[in-house]
């Protein structure tokens, strides 16, 4: 962008109406042309907060639109978090970020982001939260306590009380089995995510229930099986995967009458 360009952008913001959403309306369009071929953006930025009192959430939402043309989804995404543009952020995560993610098994920007959403009322502001953020946010914070959960088996971390959090994660577990068949999947990659975060499910399940029969007996074993030939049955588990767990869980089932 020349000095004269420069200056007829900044001239027209600053003849702008005071307040409204013609003000506004003009001003994103402004910066929307502007920021394309802005040097020494943070100094610019700097510049429109404080003399000419733009919100940074105008300017985050330019920035956004930017990353938008060059398709770098991820500062997209995030620029529309600082615009609090709740709605556009969570179809960019969804359709953009998330199934490299999950497919990658990089899981922190993802969860950062969702976060960011979750804080926000999005039941409000998000269009199908409950089908697909949610679900996501779900699953990243259950396989994070099961984490927890086998540091602690392994004796890496201070038991406290396992009984306790066996408890809090069984119905978490158990009830985000049934809702992972709910993801969107209108692409070949949407649907290889799916089932990835199907298969990891399945792990995750047996996990829990694993330590949870190993405090309770044959009893707590036979009831173990029993929730997970169930929890399978709910999961979009590719084929031969759920092929493989029913074998377990059938090898499973005859020791159990064997020791019997």
């Amino acid at each position: 962008m020349d000095g004269g360009s420069k200056r007829m952008q900044t001239d027209s913001l600053k003849e702008t109406p005071s307040r409204g959403p013609r003000r506004e309306t003009l001003i994103q369009d402004v910066l929307s042309r502007g920021i394309r071929g802005c040097k020494d953006l943070e100094a610019k930025e700097e510049f429109l907060q404080e003399e000419l009192h733009i919100p940074g959430e105008w300017i985050a939402d330019a920035k956004a639109s930017l990353a938008a043309a060059r398709r770098e989804y991820i500062d997209q995404a995030w620029f529309l978090l600082k615009a609090k543009r709740w709605n556009p952020a969570h179809d960019v995560l969804i359709k953009h970020i998330a199934p490299d993610a999950i497919i990658n098994e990089d899981y922190d920007f993802l969860h950062k982001v969702l976060g960011e959403l979750a804080d926000n009322d999005p039941l409000t502001h998000v269009s199908g939260w409950s089908l697909s953020g949610q679900i996501l946010y779900d699953f990243l914070n259950v396989d994070a306590d099961v984490k927890a959960l086998k540091r602690i088996l392994e004796g890496e971390e201070k038991k406290g009380s396992l009984e306790s959090l066996i408890d809090k994660l069984k119905p978490k577990v158990i009830s985000l089995c049934g809702r992972i068949s709910k993801l969107r999947t209108e692409t070949a990659k949407e649907r290889l995510c799916q089932s990835e975060i199907a298969k990891r499910m399945a792990y995750l399940m047996r996990a829990v229930l694993t330590a949870d029969a190993s405090l309770g007996g044959a009893a707590s074993r036979a009831q173990a099986s029993r929730i997970l030939a169930e929890t399978l049955c709910q999961l979009p588990l590719p084929d031969d995967y759920a092929l493989q767990e029913l074998r377990n869980l059938t090898k499973n089932y005859m020791l159990e009458i064997m020791e019997h």
